[in-house]
Parts: C-alpha cells; sequence; structure tokens
C-alpha cells in the first residue's frame, strides 16, 4: 500500500528516526537471532578444539608491558581499572554496536585463536603488542568523538598514553633486533598514521604488519608505497546476532532488505584522494527508493544520531534473518559493517561499491554466495536491480547454490572459533592466520603494496 510508518522519539537534541514499511515491520516478527552456541556449536568447545591446531602461526606476546606506566598523567587515578573495565567492555564504553575486532582480540583473548603462543622470541613468527589503543585513550580522559565511543575505536591513536607504550616498545632489545614486518598490529585506520603519529613512531610502524577493516592505501600510491603489508579482516558481529544454520533458507519473507543510515556523508580523512569518485550518498538514497517501491522489500533506517540510543545490531540482524538479499552500499567510507551483518544473518549479500576492500580473498570465493553491482549500472537503471533480484530468487537451484555457498563461507568471515561440517576448525582467526603463513611462505613479497595489482586476485585466477 505503499505507506510507511515513522518512530520518533527526542532525546535532548538528538532525534531518532527509525522507517520501516508498514507491509514489511509486520514480517520481521517471526524470526529472532538466536545465540552462536544455540544451533553453531558450542563456542567455548570450538575455541578448545581451534587451539589445539598444530598448524597455528606461533607468537610473543609483550606481557611485560608496564600498563601503569603507559596510563600515568594529571587526572588518571583509577586509570588502570577503567582500562581493565574498557578491556572487557564494561560500562560506560561498551559500544551498542562494535564494528570493530579490537576488544575480540584485546579482551576476549581471540589473538590466540589465531596464533600459538610461545614465551620463547626465536620461535616465534611474530610478535604482538597486548595494549588497546582505545581503552588507553579512554581510560586517559583523552578527548575522544561520540562516534569513537560508540564504535570501540580511535580516528587518531596518538593520546599521549598511546605514544609512550609505543615508545616503550621501541626501546626494547627484541624490537631493535627483530624482523619489524613480524610485528603485527590491528588499526583500523592505518593508512593515516603517517600523518597523525609523530615522525619517528610513524617512522618506526612504517615496516610492520597489520589487520585492517579496510585497506584504503590500495587506491593511493603513495600510501602503498610507504606502508607494506597489511591483511583485510572482517568487521565485528555479535555472536547473539548469528541466525542458525538451519534458518538459511527459512521464514524469508522479503525479496530484499536495506539497513542503515541513508543520510552519509564522505568521510574525506577515510577515503584516498578525498571524496573523488564517492557516490554513497547517491546510492543509499537511490537503493532506498527502489526498495520503498516494491511491497517484496523492506527498509529499516538508522541514521546516526540514534546509535547511542537503540542497537541497530539487533533491528538488522531481525530484518536480515527475513530477507533473501541484502544490497550493501557505501557508508561514510567504501567499507560497511553490514555486509558483515547479512552474512552473519545468512542474507545474501548484494555488494553495490566499487572499491570495497574484502577480505580473505586468497581463500574465500566471495562470486559464489553475493551479487556485485557496478555502482555507475545501479545508478543509470536502478530498477534493474529488483528484475535481477527476482530473477535469481526464481531460479532455485542457483539460489540453493548461493546459499551452501554462503553458509560454509560463513564460518571464515565471523570472529568466533566455530567448527564446520566435517569438523575442522573455522572462524575469521584461523582464515588470518592462512594468510599470515601464505605470507611468511612468501618472504612477504606477495603483500607489497607498491605492487599495482592486488596480490589476492593474481592467487584466485
Amino acid at each position: 500500500d505503499g505507506l510507511s510508518r515513522t518512530m520518533t522519539h527526542r532525546r535532548g537534541r538528538h532525534r531518532v528516526v527509525l522507517a520501516l514499511r508498514l507491509s514489511s515491520l509486520l514480517a520481521l516478527k517471526a524470526v529472532t537471532p538466536v545465540q552462536a552456541h544455540d544451533c553453531d556449536g558450542d563456542y567455548e568447545a570450538a575455541r578448545e578444539v581451534c587451539r589445539q591446531r598444530e598448524d597455528r602461526p606461533r607468537v610473543y606476546i609483550h606481557h611485560e608491558a608496564p600498563l601503569e606506566e603507559f596510563l600515568r598523567g594529571p587526572d588518571t587515578s583509577g586509570a588502570l581499572e577503567a582500562y581493565n573495565r574498557i578491556l572487557h567492555f564494561g560500562e560506560p564504553h561498551r559500544p551498542c554496536d562494535p564494528e570493530h575486532p579490537n576488544h575480540y582480540l584485546h579482551g576476549d583473548g581471540g589473538i590466540l585463536d589465531i596464533f600459538e603462543e610461545t614465551n620463547v622470541p626465536l620461535e616465534a613468527d611474530f610478535f604482538w603488542f597486548p595494549v588497546w589503543d582505545y581503552a588507553l585513550c579512554a581510560a586517559t580522559n583523552a578527548p575522544l568523538k561520540p562516534w569513537e565511543n560508540v564504535k570501540g575505536v580511535v580516528d587518531n591513536p596518538s593520546c599521549p598514553a598511546y605514544i609512550r607504550a609505543l615508545r616503550w616498545l621501541f626501546n626494547q632489545p627484541l624490537w631493535m633486533r627483530s624482523d619489524r614486518r613480524r610485528y603485527l598490529f590491528y588499526h583500523a585506520y592505518q593508512h593515516k598514521l603517517t600523518t597523525t603519529w609523530p615522525r619517528d613512531i610513524a617512522e618506526a610502524m612504517q615496516s610492520v604488519s597489520f589487520l585492517t577493516i579496510e585497506d584504503r592505501r590500495r587506491a593511493d600510491r603513495t600510501q602503498r608505497e610507504m606502508w607494506c603489508r597489511s591483511i583485510t579482516v572482517p568487521y565485528y558481529v555479535e555472536p547473539r546476532w548469528h541466525v542458525p544454520w538451519m534458518l538459511v533458507d527459512q521464514g524469508r519473507k522479503n525479496l530484499a532488505v536495506f539497513g542503515g543510515a541513508v543520510d552519509v556523508a564522505c568521510h574525506s580523512k577515510l577515503i584516498p584522494n578525498g571524496c573523488k569518485g564517492y557516490h554513497g550518498a547517491e546510492i543509499r538514497r537511490t537503493l532506498v527508493e527502489v526498495l520503498r517501491s516494491d511491497e517484496s522489500c523492506a527498509v529499516v533506517e538508522v541514521n546516526h544520531q540514534s546509535r547511542d540510543q537503540i542497537n541497530p545490531g539487533e533491528l538488522f540482524a531481525q530484518a536480515y534473518s527475513q530477507s533473501i538479499f541484502c544490497p550493501v552500499a557505501p557508508g561514510d567510507s567504501n567499507s560497511s559493517k553490514r555486509l558483515f551483518s547479512a552474512i552473519a544473518s545468512l542474507c545474501i549479500p548484494v555488494i553495490i561499491c566499487d572499491r570495497l576492500d574484502l577480505p580473505f580473498q586468497l581463500s574465500v570465493d566471495w562470486a559464489s554466495f553475493s551479487v556485485r553491482i557496478p555502482e555507475a549500472d545501479f545508478l543509470a537503471n536502478p530498477q534493474r536491480l529488483l528484475a535481477l533480484l527476482k530473477e535469481t530468487r526464481n531460479n532455485s537451484e542457483k539460489l540453493a547454490a548461493m546459499r551452501k555457498a554462503l553458509l560454509s563461507s560463513r564460518d571464515m568471515l565471523l570472529w568466533q572459533p566455530r567448527l564446520d561440517e566435517s569438523g575442522a576448525c573455522a572462524g575469521a582467526g584461523a582464515a588470518v592466520g592462512s594468510e599470515l603463513r601464505f605470507m611468511t611462505a612468501h618472504n612477504y613479497t606477495s603483500y607489497e603494496c607498491a605492487h599495482d595489482s592486488h596480490w589476492h586476485g593474481r592467487m584466485h585466477s
């Protein structure tokens, strides 16, 4: 009937707007995501199995790092307690919809889902510095933007506490005598570090290896030549939003659903070469118009100001679990967590983003379970999207194959360890370990960013 329902709530100067098509709102009540361990196997049992793997790379962790020294400073009484509380997502620093795996790697011990720990540096394949930049900055009352607290990440990891921590590391004999490429760090925005860190820090870090959710340097030749090794990893999706595997083809009443903000704007600091070629806002507005024109589709619209008052992860998981396809458009930058929210909900992703850097292209066959539409093609003929999705839905053999591939690939794109159908260890940690082994086996040369073509593409061919 083309009607929409708008619920408005005011809190201070913030306005929360959730827009759902009325016909789709009624369809979203049937399936509620269940915690992963209820239907996907016991998480802790899977973690125990995964940590017995003999093929994990070995890591030396700098447990001797003196946190109290890093946290010292004016007005930092109780900083150590605050750091530990943040590390385990204690209030008031619990993001309502965490995107980054930092808290999983540091606070939940997820680094050992990737590595086997050794106390002998000479036996280590990699070295890990167990200090979370966001937790250090927040615990020492560094000025953080609201969205940084929402996401549990720092845009500019140059607060005094983290700089002290890095300088301590750089003065350690192990750092001085080791191959810097074997030091592994997670930074979401490592492409900005050359301009935000002091020169001595930037120069010391330019030869290390990175985990990141989006390697934005690939479009920037200067950055590629300066920062050479990185592995793109998935965003983090909380286990309680993982849809049970047996619902991959059940209860999906909607053809497609889009979840997210429409009022996005290009974040020039997060996109190489500024905002040239950015069409995120236009794509999202057009996508919402197209989906609202069809009764079989749904829209869950949440603006940026609402994220501290609602849990978008819950809204999106419920919507995605009712839909066959989930279009994914650029956000403030070229990446979006919603790609992985859709995968966690076993909703076939429809990627409308030309410069999205997909993780694990060495081991994940993205084309087998996703649809990719060039931005220009979508904007030139938006209605073609619905025709393509309906054609795919009506081809039962093709749809079944995509769902099977999605179910199989999901095991490698969610962070919590799990066991696949054969009982083997799966999860993003295992996939990171595989890529690290490949990187070291080829003496890091395949990860040199100065190469014009992406090495993943060459390997897949």
